[in-house]
């Protein structure tokens, strides 16, 4: 939440920012904001989708056999930039945060049959397989970074 007092920003102890930073068209200048409004300490929250995982491998394969040089994102077609846990921390360490942990995940298998639609069996038993690659690898499709501002 970001505060104003008297036409002031007001400094933040706290920044949560989830599915975000993929949609900002300048994902530096965004991170500069975010160090620049928070107090010395502050802790900044950042959730975003990992581009390091099974889904995105399978995307690129099939984009490739399909004569594509880029697949399409995830989620949605209107994403900028793409991140892992390790770009998306070099970007904030580049811009003075401390980096304090760094999680990749992804949703149980009971969330994400909760949406799922299937064509056949073999799209059921495709789906099976990249769920638990991705649990395996411990490269889920969610990140979370939480950072601080040094004092």
């Amino acid at each position: 939440t970001i505060l104003y007092s008297s036409g002031c920003l007001t400094p933040c102890d706290v920044i949560y920012s989830h599915h975000v930073i993929e949609h900002v068209y300048d994902p530096i200048s965004f991170v500069r904001g975010m160090r620049r409004i928070l107090r010395p300490g502050g802790l900044a929250v950042i959730g975003t989708e990992n581009h390091h995982n099974s889904w995105v491998i399978y995307r690129r394969v099939r984009s490739w056999l399909k004569g594509r040089r880029r697949p399409e994102f995830q989620t949605s077609d209107h994403h900028t930039y793409y991140f892992s846990d390790r770009s998306l921390g070099y970007l904030l360490k580049r811009e003075g945060f401390e980096i304090l942990k760094s999680l990749v995940y992804t949703h149980s298998l009971e969330e994400k049959l909760k949406n799922a639609r299937f064509r056949s069996i073999f799209s059921k038993m495709f789906f099976y397989v990249l769920h638990y690659a991705d649990v395996l690898t411990g490269r889920g499709n969610r990140l979370l970074v939480w950072c601080k501002k040094p004092i």
